[in-house]
């Protein structure tokens, strides 16, 4: 009975273990480190409540096996929607949307704006990219193409 027990403890774990769990950018310094320890990356700046920034998404886990492991994929949301001047809070549909989409790629919640504000990203989707451990450019959304992007990073 005990060794059932385990196995189901550590079954759980695993479960509760997801691709899809997210960290918090609380300071300009979780981000920095993200670009730092990326050799060749993918940042997607967005929103659970864009459909534009959801297909881009989709696109990202299309291309990940293309990309072969070389090049990481990060994914960071905004859980706001401007309105009138204002900020509505989609915090709790952001957190609901991720666990149940289970990226693979590594997602960081910017609750506080610290990255949108920075980079004065003023609307999503927002696509940049990570070369040799430097933010190089922001793509356009509208030129953001699977092939496009393979071609970024020699694929």
């Amino acid at each position: 009975m005990k060794k059932i027990l385990a196995v189901f403890t550590m079954l759980m774990f695993c479960l509760s273990c997801s691709s899809s769990s997210y960290k918090y950018i609380n300071d300009e310094q979780v981000y920095n480190n993200i670009i730092t320890k990326t050799k060749a990356g993918i940042v997607v700046y967005g929103t659970t409540w864009c459909p534009n920034c959801k297909q881009y998404i989709e696109q990202l886990k299309e291309i990940k096996d293309d990309l072969r492991g070389e090049v990481d994929i990060y994914l960071i949301e905004f859980p706001y929607a401007p309105s009138d001047g204002e900020f509505l809070d989609y915090e709790k549909e952001t957190y609901e949307f991720l666990k149940k989409s289970n990226y693979p790629f590594e997602i960081y919640i910017d609750k506080d704006g610290i990255v949108f504000n920075k980079f004065k990203i003023k609307s999503v989707p927002s696509i940049g990219y990570i070369k040799d451990s430097k933010l190089i450019n922001n793509i356009e959304p509208r030129k953001f193409d699977k092939e496009e992007l393979l071609k970024l990073f020699g694929k």
